[in-house]
């Protein structure tokens, strides 16, 4: 064994950790999680470019670069899994949630037709997360209960203005 495999031996088990901790989160903290969200699509695909360029898949790959690679997509594909969105205890991303004592200031603008992007700004970074626009009235009542400072785009209001109230 050299030294390339010792370090795909321990990249594949560091892999199967965070496998671990995503089936984890998957299990217990999708239950939390209220308002759902997801990411936008740039961000996503942003992701899956970047993994396909660190790790090219190749037909002369050693079985342990072949398991690695799997191990490696599952991690990322098995992130789709993992709710985003908001709740009691703030704005929950992937591996981490920010809580609503740093968000300064909420913004509510037209993503595509029927959804809605909400950006969440802090004193030091933004994050955004696409809401539908049916579900948009009901996860704005609940971010203004723990953040007042939330501007809403005029045709995103108008759009929920005319939805039915359910």
């Amino acid at each position: 064994m050299d030294m390339r495999d010792g370090i795909n031996y321990l990249l594949s088990i560091l892999l199967l950790a965070g496998i671990g901790y995503e089936s984890f989160l998957i299990y217990k903290r999708n239950r939390t999680i209220p308002m759902p969200g997801k990411d936008d699509f740039m961000t996503t695909m942003l992701v899956i470019w970047a993994i396909v360029f660190v790790i090219p898949l190749n037909q002369m790959a050693t079985e342990i670069e072949a398991i690695r690679n799997i191990l490696t997509l599952l991690f990322v594909f098995s992130t789709f899994a993992i709710k985003r969105g908001v709740n009691e205890k703030g704005i929950v991303k992937v591996f981490f949630t920010i809580p609503w004592r740093h968000i300064r200031q909420i913004q509510v603008d037209q993503h595509q037709l029927n959804q809605a992007k909400i950006t969440f700004r802090s004193d030091k970074f933004s994050v955004k997360l696409v809401f539908p626009m049916h579900t948009l009235s009901r996860t704005l009542g609940f971010i203004s209960a723990h953040c007042p400072a939330v501007l809403v785009d005029a045709s995103v209001q108008a759009k929920i203005n005319s939805m039915p109230q359910s």
